[in-house]
């Protein structure tokens, strides 16, 4: 390593330590280290901001400062950093009193690296194909953006509650409290339509029909395995009419192949 190159990693030691440091100076370290902790801050803010509304500003500041000590920048995009923070949290003391801040956070990064993904491929005309003989051996194609995951608290409850008013807030966390109480685990969905984000939770038996679909099982394949498990485990049916028309509109269902 030449000198300048350690003298450069030696700065940005000190400079991600947050302490005073002999070799530079302190005015000068400080004024970096402020700079370090407001990106941090404002790039927390941006990629978790669930986590940020639940823990209140000046909590959230603290945690922050403590996460980019842990996890200092590796790249010079601060929207790709910080996927440490959910598990970094559990770790925490205040996963003692918000034992669901972690599940929040981690639905939140979902949200923020699906936001910076790259446009679905729409092949909607395609499903003209449901029409032709043989359609039962296709295949439904899912928005290439979608992700299913069972969380052990009712995050998507708790996300929904911090984008409504007051009153719709108040009946989304009384919903949440209650499947907390009840250990209830959620299974969610997660997409994009377009720029937006869609974020909801889904049924046992929805979930299964999503997961055969995403494993590329035929519609036909798909149905008859979804109506085994519905009836071994005593679920509502899935109506298939209903669901594939709310698919196609909100961009879940984005083509079919033969």
């Amino acid at each position: 390593m030449t000198g300048i190159s350690c003298s450069q990693s030696n700065l940005l030691e000190a400079i991600f330590s947050m302490k005073a440091h002999s070799d530079f100076d302190h005015k000068g370290l400080q004024a970096y280290q402020r700079n370090l902790r407001a990106n941090a801050r404002r790039a927390l803010s941006i990629s978790y901001p669930l986590v940020s509304q639940l823990l209140g500003k000046d909590l959230f500041h603290q945690l922050s400062d403590e996460f980019v000590t842990s996890f200092p920048p590796e790249v010079g995009d601060w929207g790709e950093w910080g996927h440490q923070f959910p598990q970094w949290l559990k770790s925490r003391d205040i996963s003692q009193s918000l034992p669901y801040i972690g599940d929040c956070a981690l639905l939140n990064w979902l949200q923020h690296s699906m936001e910076r993904a790259a446009n679905p491929e729409l092949r909607f005309e395609s499903f003209q194909l449901l029409a032709e003989q043989g359609a039962h051996s296709g295949k439904i194609l899912l928005n290439s953006t979608a992700v299913i995951m069972t969380f052990d608290f009712p995050v998507a409850d708790i996300w929904q509650a911090h984008q409504s008013q007051d009153d719709q807030r108040k009946e989304y966390m009384t919903i949440a409290r209650e499947k907390i109480q009840a250990n209830t685990q959620q299974a969610v969905l997660i997409w994009r339509k377009h720029w937006q984000v869609k974020i909801r939770p889904v049924s046992q038996t929805e979930r299964i029909w999503l997961e055969q679909l995403l494993a590329g099982l035929s519609l036909e394949h798909a149905l008859n395995q979804l109506s085994l498990f519905t009836h071994k485990q005593n679920l509502p049916e899935l109506e298939f009419e209903q669901w594939l028309p709310e698919a196609i509109e909100e961009h879940l269902a984005t083509g079919f192949e033969l």
